[in-house]
């Protein structure tokens, strides 16, 4: 399989992106909608929008603690879409809740969140004809490094106090004191917590499959349950999809986004492709 670059420029300076998938779409707010870099954006819950002074990004501001405000990005049906997420310094209590919208239907998604001193991070998809699981793969400047499947959207956390999960990927960066794990991601011992997320959504013209992805800085060291180590500073979420049902999404037409911790900014984003 071959990367798919995500169109950032100065991506170097870019710190890991990780979204949070909402599995139920939620109410949006018909008024006080904003266009920023050519997709319309609502509010969700009782969240507010506005496009900085600078003109350099959107503002979801109000958000509460529940999880249940963030902004609905609406667009023509495509197949990909991508945005750069930023953080105020220090909001290691946020959360992120992200999901793609079919149909009107929540079809995929990821969570994102503070646990015990981590980042927990899961993903889930609903829109096959069977329950399906998805693969993590693992690249580095553009060549595939290494990849595990057969995962499903549930958590399977390391033990307490780090070291590698039971099952799944470990990913750390000792630099940042952060590490993930796969078949629910896992973060940990969070001192400086990434501010700026990245991330990407789209369908496969191959069998609809959904694949999320999640760009870093730069490469990690990689830790898999084997004990072999690799480098990345790319992870692709791949759905595996089963069943000789035809896929009913072969599109989306809107990414919703809710967060828990005050507000954040969509400093870049974009929807391309034909749904």
């Amino acid at each position: 399989m071959k990367k798919t670059s995500m169109p950032y420029a100065g991506r170097a300076l870019v710190a890991v992106l990780l979204a949070a998938g909402l599995m139920a779409a939620g109410p949006v707010m018909a008024q006080n909608c904003v266009d920023f870099q050519g997709i319309n954006h609502c509010p969700v819950g009782q969240a507010a929008l506005d496009v900085a002074a600078s003109g350099n990004g959107l503002i979801v501001s109000g958000l509460g603690s529940e999880g249940n405000d963030g902004v609905a990005s609406r667009f023509a049906p495509t197949v990909h879409w991508n945005a750069m997420l930023q953080v105020p310094t220090g909001s290691a209590s946020q959360s992120f809740d992200l999901s793609s919208i079919s149909g009107g239907e929540s079809t995929s998604g990821l969570i994102v969140e503070p646990k015990n001193g981590r980042y927990r991070v899961k993903a889930t998809f609903t829109g096959a004809s069977e329950a399906s699981t998805y693969s993590v793969l693992v690249y580095r400047d553009g060549v595939l490094q290494g990849a595990l499947g057969g995962f499903s959207g549930d958590p399977n956390p390391p033990a307490q106090g780090g070291g590698k999960a039971s099952t799944g990927l470990g990913l750390r960066n000792v630099s940042q004191q952060i590490a993930l794990y796969v078949d629910g991601f896992y973060m940990g011992e969070i001192e400086d917590p990434w501010w700026i997320w990245l991330f990407d959504f789209s369908i496969s013209s191959n069998g609809g499959g959904c694949n999320w992805g999640i760009a870093l800085a730069s490469a990690v060291s990689v830790s898999l349950p084997d004990g072999s180590e690799l480098e990345g500073d790319e992870i692709r979420i791949q759905e595996e999809v089963r069943g000789d049902g035809h896929y009913p999404y072969l599109g989306f037409e809107s990414i919703e986004i809710r967060g828990t911790s005050d507000s954040f900014a969509i400093r870049q984003e974009l929807a391309e492709g034909s749904g």
